[in-house]
């Protein structure tokens, strides 16, 4: 059921950013995510080399995107620094919150690299090689994670600028309006 729901939220996701980010009707951007989805079934079964590199260059693209946005928009950093030390949440702003907090992405990351990375095969013929073996990948888990931190890090950052900073009633706010709004901050 985890992976179900993995795979599902990658899904919406996808679809939410290409209508976010292209203006794309929510229609065509599933139609697109759909046949997405195939394709890089397909490449699984095919090329499981090329569908890292590809879906490497997708989150380096991603992470890029949102520091791109996190720089643009007028983020007051010593208050991000003070809030990790003495976390706070502004009054009436609980709900916007946890739905900014639960949207982070870092469980299916880390599924998704753990599950290439133990298709991989490889020939051990020693107890040294095994030694070396388990340190690269727990270089490589370490790294994932630790990108996957910082890119979640960007996403709450560039995100809490809209949701819940700001006084303006936000519950017109939906998936078919979500382009104008997000062009009205972000440009």
């Amino acid at each position: 059921i985890a992976i179900w729901g993995a795979h599902m939220q990658a899904i919406i996701g996808v679809f939410v950013a290409i209508n976010l980010i292209l203006g794309i009707p929510v229609k065509i951007a599933i139609l697109y995510t759909l046949i997405e989805a195939f394709a890089y079934s397909f490449l699984e079964n095919k090329s499981l080399d090329l569908l890292e590199k590809i879906l490497s260059l997708l989150i380096g693209m991603l992470v890029c995107c949102f520091m791109f946005n996190v720089f643009m928009t007028p983020i007051n950093f010593q208050e991000v620094a003070s809030s990790i030390i003495y976390p706070r949440i502004p009054k009436g702003k609980l709900l916007d919150t946890m739905g900014l907090l639960g949207s982070v992405i870092s469980a299916h990351i880390f599924y998704l690299h753990s599950n290439l990375t133990s298709k991989k095969k490889s020939i051990i013929y020693n107890d040294r090689m095994v030694k070396r073996y388990n340190k690269l990948g727990a270089i490589e888990s370490g790294g994932s994670l630790l990108v996957s931190c910082i890119t979640n890090c960007i996403i709450v950052l560039t995100f809490a600028e809209v949701n819940i900073s700001g006084d303006d009633i936000k519950t017109d706010y939906n998936l078919f309006n979500a382009y104008d709004v997000m062009k009205k901050y972000f440009g």
